[in-house]
Parts: structure tokens; sequence; C-alpha cells
């Protein structure tokens, strides 16, 4: 079943809202094929789903701008989060990527090998679409 934006706003909040204050009049919502990776240097997938962005409430004085952390998560269309990246305001530090799957009632971070053997996609589907880098 396909999830509704609200939806996706509401798990997106209960994912990230016990570790981090959140600005939610900076939410992005939007549908669009959401990558996948397995681990390959060679290509990756790309599956239908929803993409997820918001910032944090602590403001940085970076330079001339004044920039918060960014939030961006990644769903597969029925709802399933699959992915959890970090944009640090500050630098230094780049872009952190964390593979996420549910469990009970909140999500673990895991390795790309666990994060597949979880979900079992068939990548033969159809649904799937392969990207060579």
């Amino acid at each position: 079943m396909k999830a509704t934006k609200d939806e996706i706003i509401e798990i997106a909040l209960q994912i990230l809202e016990r570790y981090e204050p959140l600005n939610r009049s900076s939410i992005v919502v939007r549908e669009e094929k959401v990558p996948i990776y397995i681990g390959s240097n060679k290509y990756y997938y790309k599956h239908n789903g929803w993409f997820f962005m918001i910032n944090g409430i602590q403001v940085y004085d970076i330079g001339p701008d004044k920039i918060s952390d960014s939030f961006l998560l990644y769903f597969l269309e029925d709802g399933t989060c699959i992915r959890l990246s970090i944009a640090n305001a500050e630098g230094g530090s780049g872009i952190k990527t964390c593979m996420i799957y549910k469990e009970g009632v909140g999500y673990k971070w895991v390795s790309i090998k666990d994060f597949i053997a979880h979900h079992n996609f068939d990548f033969n589907d159809p649904k799937f679409e392969k990207v060579l880098h």
C-alpha cells in the first residue's frame, strides 16, 4: 500500500525527534525515485519512494550565512524508511549516511550487508531500476 505525504511526515518525525529538536517549518517532502545502495561501486538501484528533509533548530553562524544541520530520510513508496543522511552545518564531517530498518518500535542503524539481508529485495522486479555509476 502506498504511503501518503502525511504518513511520511509522521514517520520521519517519529524517527528524528527523539534525537534532535527540529524546525518543522523547514520540512520538504516529495515523491521521487529513491536510491538503494547495495555496496557496489559500479551500480545501485532506484525505486519509487519519498524524500524527506528537515533542519535542526540550532543555527550556526558560518561566514556570511546562518545555517542548520539537515536531516534527510529516504522511504520506499510503502513508507518503509531505508536511509538517513545528516548534513552537518559546521562542515568538516560532511554528510554522514546510515542504512536503517525498522526493529520493534524504533529503527536500527545497520551495515549495507545486514540492510540487504533484512529487506530481501527482489532486484529482478521491474520496479527496481539499475543505475550505473
